[in-house]
């Protein structure tokens, strides 16, 4: 396993200190993918890799310039969960799939319901989330029960 017992603290750099900051593994942090160091094997090289390139919910890219800010909100916070994990042990790479698809989602419906950037999330933006989630949810395991029941 990699050593992260003291990966750089990225998420605090300047913007311009971090145009040619490479990551564990070779990546720029500007850059349109992250690939991270392989620690599990077997897993699929995918399981180490971000694409930033993703749509968002008012159909533009998050690497779109218009973005800018959103995207260097969301590498700051994927790498903060990295190198300054909730827990005492720091989690694997592969584990930043998990986080990245989860902040994808609620980016693109931040997107879609007109939020620009994190500052204009406030808890009652929180609690529309919260039903949005528990809606999808349902709809999906009504889905998943009606092919069942086919």
């Amino acid at each position: 396993m990699t050593s992260r017992t003291a990966l750089t603290q990225f998420q605090n750099w300047t913007i311009d200190e971090l145009r040619n900051a490479r990551l564990p593994g070779g990546s720029r942090w500007d850059g349109s993918r992250w690939s991270l160091p392989r620690e599990t094997p077997g897993l699929a090289n995918a399981s180490y890799r971000i694409d930033w390139r993703a749509p968002i919910g008012n159909g533009s890219l998050l690497t779109d310039p218009a973005n800018d800010e959103l995207l260097d909100s969301c590498r700051r916070i994927i790498w903060c969960w990295l190198a300054s994990p909730p827990s005492k042990s720091a989690p694997k790479y592969n584990s930043i799939k998990n986080i990245h698809n989860k902040l994808f989602f609620f980016v693109r419906w931040m997107t879609t319901n007109g939020y620009r950037d994190f500052s204009c999330v406030t808890p009652e933006n929180i609690a529309l989330y919260r039903r949005s989630l528990a809606e999808w949810m349902a709809e999906g395991l009504d889905a998943q029960e009606d092919t069942e029941n086919s």
